[in-house]
């Protein structure tokens, strides 16, 4: 498992810092999303994570403190048990009197807002969604190589669909294929957009008039789905390719899309 490097976070963290600065609007930021938080941490846990201005930041975890202390580099990862300890837990690093905090307002729930705002009455809570986003934008040598590494694997997907696909297979049955060879080399199997309900399947293979179905799906491919209870991507449709009376070209019914 290849761990984020303490030189990497710190650069990230350091970036963010300068920019709560030089807003002068945030004195903290609190992160709760899966991405943001692996991104400044290196671990994803049900947790609270805490930059300021200044320091250190401050990593508080109800589940699980173990994988967040083997995972993350932070120098401080502390347990709670429960949300009302989080006040209290704060003051020792000089974070007790917050007044004014950035949330991930494009993505956080609003039950968690609510929560939030329960436990800090008096602080006043301002968008720190866009300057993330400016920290994220800008990729290190190390994020590029790791993009580096994540193109190969789709390069060997490529190359396992001219190999496995056949006449008459499902999108299944083919997307199984590719699927497998995908894993096998370390594909996670699944993706992540800065989108509400975006955390998603990694895939699509579509073919023929799979491929032009519309889906809820922030994409320009949707598909019908395996079932209505997630409906886009891959479905039952058998995939025509080749020569003979099936293949017609001009109506583009047998198209293979993979994105």
């Amino acid at each position: 498992m290849e761990l984020t490097p303490r030189s990497e976070l710190e650069s990230r963290i350091a970036r963010l810092q300068a920019r709560l600065a030089a807003a002068n609007d945030a004195e903290a930021v609190f992160i709760f999303q899966a991405a943001d938080m692996f991104y400044f941490a290196g671990t994803v846990q049900d947790a609270w994570l805490v930059i300021a201005r200044q320091g250190p930041p401050l990593m508080l975890v109800r589940r699980s403190l173990e994988r967040a202390r083997a995972e993350s580099a932070l120098e401080y990862i502390l347990p709670f048990t429960n949300p009302r300890e989080i006040p209290k837990l704060l003051a020792p690093h000089g974070l007790g009197q917050l007044k004014r905090v950035g949330l991930e307002f494009d993505v956080l729930p609003v039950q968690q807002y609510a929560r939030v705002g329960r436990l800090f009455p008096t602080m006043q809570f301002v968008d720190a969604s866009q300057l993330i986003r400016e920290v994220r934008m800008l990729k290190s040598a190390y994020e590029v190589g790791c993009i580096r590494r994540a193109a190969l694997i789709q390069d060997r997907m490529a190359a396992k669909l001219r190999e496995a696909l056949k006449p008459g297979m499902t999108e299944l049955e083919l997307a199984a294929e590719i699927e497998a060879e995908a894993r096998r080399h370390g594909h996670q199997g699944f993706i992540r957009a800065r989108r509400f309900n975006l955390e998603c399947f990694y895939g699509h293979l579509l073919s023929g008039e799979n491929g032009a179905v519309p889906s809820w799906m922030d994409s320009p491919t949707g598909g019908t789905g395996l079932s209505p209870a997630f409906g886009t991507g891959l479905g039952a449709r058998r995939i025509l390719c080749g020569g003979g009376s099936d293949y017609i070209p001009e109506n583009r019914r047998n198209y293979l899309v993979i994105s």
